[in-house]
């Protein structure tokens, strides 16, 4: 039985096949066989939700116009995985510190793209598709929500282990100190 046949009899959208000649892609469409790299001759995008739908599965691949490549996008909202994530990420921050992403730019820019604590630079991890992602921390005051800058992830952490409490970071500089670390 061939691979294709053997994923129609699966309810799969996708199956292993033999590389295109034109992308040299190896995944292809259980429908019609075509590979799933090349735009032509392929499903369209409400065509592939519906059969994702049908399918009983969340997620199903198409191509992403923001994004411009082919990638996962949810079966119930038709939005792209990736794009999505982003859009929640900076809703989040909206919700929880009252900033947009604006102004959390602003605030990174004055701080010359420093961690506020220890002048590291924040880290910029991109990823293969050539985005970058910033891993820094909105630190805020607990007690009264006050923001107070972007840190890196280890100071966040350190002054979340410390409680927010000056005197046990202050024992802790003592610590080192008396132990010839500091």
């Amino acid at each position: 039985m061939s691979p294709r046949q053997i994923a129609k009899d699966n309810g799969d959208m996708f199956y292993e096949g033999s590389p295109c000649k034109k992308a040299g892609h190896t995944m292809r469409y259980t429908s019609k066989g075509e590979c799933v790299r090349c735009h032509t001759d392929r499903p369209g995008s409400r065509q592939l939700r519906q059969i994702a739908k049908d399918n009983g599965e969340d997620q199903y691949i198409t191509r992403c116009k923001p994004c411009n490549e082919d990638t996962l996008h949810w079966t119930r909202s038709a939005g792209c995985v990736k794009c999505t994530s982003e859009s929640a990420k900076w809703a989040k921050i909206k919700y929880t510190y009252g900033i947009s992403k604006d102004e959390w730019f602003w605030m990174y820019k004055e701080q010359y793209g420093k961690c506020d604590m220890c002048k590291k630079v924040l880290k910029i991890k991109g990823n293969r598709r050539g985005r970058a992602k910033l891993i820094a921390c909105v630190d805020h005051d607990h007690k009264t929500n006050k923001i107070r800058g972007l840190l890196c992830a280890s100071c966040n952490s350190l002054i979340g282990l410390a409680e927010e409490n000056v005197s046990i970071l202050q024992s802790g500089i003592e610590y080192l100190t008396k132990n010839g670390m500091g």
